[in-house]
């Protein structure tokens, strides 16, 4: 089978407001594809959202312009988690029951994805199922066909206990985290994690999901002697709140995020202010989104995919992140191109299709997929490095790599 290429240099015009776009006589002959976006359009992740329906929506209006998937147009169906893992549920079961798609892709935040990825699995309906969730659970034997564009979530505590260890130096490391299931399993890797570098965290404390205010469990850390904090939050909000009490009681302290603190770092700087979101000093990245000094200006496929996003949307929003948007616009042409290779959305045939040729398919954001039986994370750790600086980045708008 030869080498299938996503990354795709199509001309294309204004964005439409319509999400069904004129298409060739010949190919208005067939009914249209259906596909479930199912985003957090309402809700603490309504920014991130915004930003994923915006990447499926470039992605699909190339799409259909150059013929659509299978030869079939393609309707985006739209849902609404409301950031919230029930109605997360009860809307990924109307798009698969009452509207009929044939690809879902879904909520950007690990308890939504895990609990819609269930829900494709106990249905049996049959189709491929595409998120950001980090969750160590979104496994292929809890959900067979789902896949994420997310890193697991042993990969992210991977690469910040080493930035914290080897980057910072640290000497006393605190851990605050949320109470999500996700959390709870990253808290247990990197105690794991540690244990192995014959080090133990100096404080750890937890915090509601959501909270209005976190200050009792910071100055519990403070307390602790702690001298850096890796944050695993789940919500941008979250760290947002986490900056302006840190602020607010006056403590000196460094912060290093999950993925989170990288992709959606505009609405957080946008919700703790421009001082306190300093704390924030670096998060994990996956590699297309960085570079180091000496790297040549504007050559990623990365910064090339931002610049026709501008045109496609040229009144982007400025606290949009880029890099959610670009993950699932790579989720649309990945799909697209498993489909095709095996000629059907069948959910089983394109999920043992990637999982025994994923090297032949490449995105912008992982040029090498790793997908076996075992693991269906597209960002493996090899993949993930540290930004730094967030709110600073490169002319080009890459990320500062850390380490370099």
């Amino acid at each position: 089978m030869k080498s299938v290429k996503l990354l795709s240099s199509l001309a294309f015009g204004a964005s439409a407001l319509a999400l069904v776009l004129a298409a060739p006589a010949s190919a208005q002959t067939k009914e249209p594809l259906k596909v479930g976006a199912l985003m957090s359009m309402t809700g603490s992740g309504a920014s991130v959202g915004a930003a994923s329906l915006l990447g499926l929506r470039m992605a699909m209006s190339e799409i259909n312009a150059a013929g659509g998937i299978l030869g079939r147009q393609v309707q985006i169906v739209q849902g609404d988690d409301a950031t919230d893992t029930t109605n997360a549920v009860t809307e990924a079961k109307r798009l698969l029951f009452q509207e009929k798609v044939q690809i879902m892709y879904g909520p950007q935040f690990s308890p939504p994805s895990l609990a819609v990825a269930n829900a494709v699995a106990k249905t049996e309906t049959g189709i491929t199922y595409w998120s950001l969730a980090t969750a160590s659970a979104f496994t292929p034997e809890v959900a067979r066909t789902a896949f994420s564009f997310g890193p697991s979530g042993d990969a992210l505590a991977e690469a910040m206990v080493d930035y914290a260890i080897n980057t910072r130096k640290a000497k006393s490391i605190g851990f605050l985290y949320d109470d999500a299931q996700q959390s709870a399993l990253i808290y247990e890797t990197i105690k794991g994690l540690m244990k192995a570098a014959n080090r133990e965290l100096a404080g750890v404390d937890q915090y509601q999901l959501n909270a209005p205010d976190v200050t009792p469990q910071l100055l519990n850390l403070r307390r602790k002697g702690v001298d850096f904090v890796l944050l695993q939050a789940q919500s941008p909000i979250d760290t947002a709140t986490v900056m302006k009490n840190t602020e607010q009681i006056g403590w000196d302290i460094k912060y290093a995020g999950n993925n989170g603190a990288v992709v959606n770092f505009p609405v957080m700087a946008k919700n703790a202010g421009p001082t306190a979101i300093k704390a924030l000093v670096a998060g994990v990245s996956v590699k297309a989104f960085s570079a180091c000094a000496a790297d040549p200006l504007g050559q990623s496929e990365y910064v090339k995919y931002t610049e026709r996003l501008k045109k496609f949307e040229p009144n982007l929003n400025p606290q949009i992140g880029l890099t959610t948007v670009v993950q699932y616009y790579d989720m649309a042409y990945l799909s697209k191109a498993v489909a095709e290779a095996v000629g059907s959305t069948d959910g089983m045939k394109m999920t043992e299709m990637l999982e025994q040729n994923s090297g032949k398919f490449k995105t912008i954001v992982a040029p090498e997929l790793r997908i076996t039986r075992t693991n269906h994370f597209l960002a493996t750790a090899a993949a993930l490095t540290m930004a730094e600086d967030m709110g600073n980045t490169r002319a080009d708008g890459l990320y500062k790599r850390a380490g370099c």
